[in-house]
């Protein structure tokens, strides 16, 4: 039984570690934000779990357009998501084949202030 009980503790911390070096949301890193485009099929998806970060903490929600813009900086001209304000590509969609992209969208209202937040595919 204790054999039985140690490989379990081996298998479940394995799991544990990949979760966290793979898929666990990051905190946000100004110089790997500017850089999310230089390396479009990252391994470790850092833009993706950043922008996971700020949607499981509400970290955007509440600022004004010029605080996220300072932040993130100016989104962008695109022609995707028209009904939302601010619209930041994350790069190429997770899982194993990737054939859309992600994008961290925002919506800002009558105040000026960010009121929703979500991470969408095109």
């Amino acid at each position: 039984m204790a054999k039985f009980k140690k490989l379990l503790f081996i298998f479940t911390s394995l799991i544990m570690a990949t979760y966290l070096v793979f898929y666990a949301p990051l905190p946000f890193f100004s110089s790997a934000w500017e850089n999310r485009y230089d390396q479009p099929h990252r391994l470790l998806d850092t833009p993706h779990r950043m922008a996971d970060g700020f949607l499981i903490t509400n970290r955007l929600k509440g600022k004004s357009r010029s605080e996220i813009e300072e932040l993130l900086g100016v989104p962008p001209e695109t022609g995707y998501f028209s009904d939302w304000d601010m619209v930041y590509r994350l790069g190429a969609e997770r899982g194993f084949i990737g054939i859309d992209s992600e994008w961290l969208v925002l919506k800002v209202g009558n105040d000026n202030k960010v009121i929703e937040a979500q991470i969408v595919s095109d």
